[in-house]
């Protein structure tokens, strides 16, 4: 359990690194230390970790999964639709950190099954958690293909 709980940890400090960035980025106006957007992110965030259960959590993912499909159309909208995308012109480095950086965005992407005995215990049916994962990772998985698709596309040759 203890290798479960130092990733957790650092996962949870790189999501809060990100909290924090969006919202200097949100309030650009303010300028705003790293100190306080990390202070707003942490009233933020006080509300929803208050639920201690996956059970409780449930409503939130709803929400989550709904925020995180909108922000995919947006993506993907403006790959397609814009006249003037945001395409790198320049390609990553093959060197050792390239690669290592390449790799770790794969292993992220699907990292979620580090928790999956507690999900499963948690779940009023453990015996239906294969159901939910046969219908959980295919759309993972195509939401990846699209936007990947989509972006290579439209940027694949620059």
């Amino acid at each position: 359990f203890a290798s479960l709980y130092v990733y957790m940890f650092f996962l949870l400090g790189s999501y809060y690194i990100v909290i924090r960035k969006t919202i200097q980025e949100i309030l650009i106006e303010a300028q705003l230390c790293a100190v306080h957007a990390c202070f707003i992110g942490f009233l933020l965030l006080l509300p929803s970790n208050q639920l201690r259960t996956l059970h409780h959590l449930s409503k939130l993912s709803i929400v989550s999964f709904a925020t995180i499909v909108v922000v995919l159309v947006m993506c993907i909208g403006v790959l397609l639709f814009d006249s003037h995308p945001s395409c790198g012109t320049q390609l990553p480095s093959l060197d050792v950190m390239g690669v290592f950086n390449a790799l770790s965005g794969f292993v992220f992407a699907f990292s979620g099954q580090k928790i999956f005995l507690e999900m499963q215990a948690e779940m009023t049916e453990p015996t239906e958690f294969p159901k939910a994962l046969h219908a959980a990772f295919p759309v993972l998985f195509l939401s990846y293909l699209l936007v990947s698709l989509a972006a290579y596309g439209r940027c694949g040759d620059r």
